[in-house]
C-alpha cells in the first residue's frame, strides 16, 4: 500500500463495447475499508489517485458534494453504467450515486460521471491513508476492489 497513484490495465471487452458496472459497494475488511466495483461484459482501464477538491462532475463541470476531508478519484476508461451496444439502451448499474456502508475511514463513493465510455468516481475519506488496488476476474466478472487503511 501506498499513496497512489494506482493504474489497473484493462483487458477484455469487445472492441467498440465498455464493461459494463453492475453494482458498488463500501465495506471493512480487516485492516482495510474496500470501495468493490463490480463489472461484466470485461476489465477496464482504472486510474486511482488523490485528487483536491472540488470534486466536479463530468461532463457538466458541476462541484459534486462529498462526504470527507480527503479524496480519490476512480477512473475507469472503457466502462459505463448502460450497454450502449443495444438499442434501446439498457441500464446495467441500477444503484445509488451516493454509496455508503459499514467503513471506518471511507465515508463514501459517489458517481460524477458516466459519459463517452469513461466512468468517475470519487471516494471521500475521513482522512488520507495508505491505498491500493486489486482485480479478480471469475465467471464473466470482474471486482476492481480500492482498498484504504482503516485506521
Amino acid at each position: 500500500m501506498g499513496y497512489g497513484p494506482i493504474d489497473l490495465p484493462a483487458h477484455g471487452p469487445t472492441p467498440g463495447a465498455a464493461a459494463l458496472l453492475v453494482s458498488v459497494r463500501v465495506f471493512s475488511a480487516g485492516a482495510t475499508d474496500r470501495v468493490e466495483f463490480v463489472f461484466k461484459a470485461g476489465r477496464p482501464a482504472c486510474h486511482i489517485a488523490y485528487v483536491q477538491p472540488p470534486i466536479i462532475a463530468d461532463p457538466s463541470g458541476m462541484t459534486v458534494p462529498v462526504a470527507g476531508t480527503a479524496f480519490l478519484s476512480v477512473r475507469c476508461a472503457g466502462a459505463s453504467g448502460f450497454n450502449l451496444m443495444t438499442n434501446p439502451i439498457v441500464r446495467t448499474y441500477n444503484g445509488p450515486k451516493h454509496v455508503t456502508g459499514n467503513s471506518r475511514n471511507v465515508t463514501e463513493a459517489v458517481l460524477t460521471g458516466d459519459f463517452e465510455a469513461v466512468l468517475n468516481w470519487a471516494i471521500g475519506l475521513r482522512h488520507r491513508a495508505p491505498i491500493a488496488g486489486t482485480v479478480v476476474t471469475t465467471a464473466g466478472r470482474t471486482v476492481v476492489t480500492v482498498l484504504v487503511l482503516a485506521s
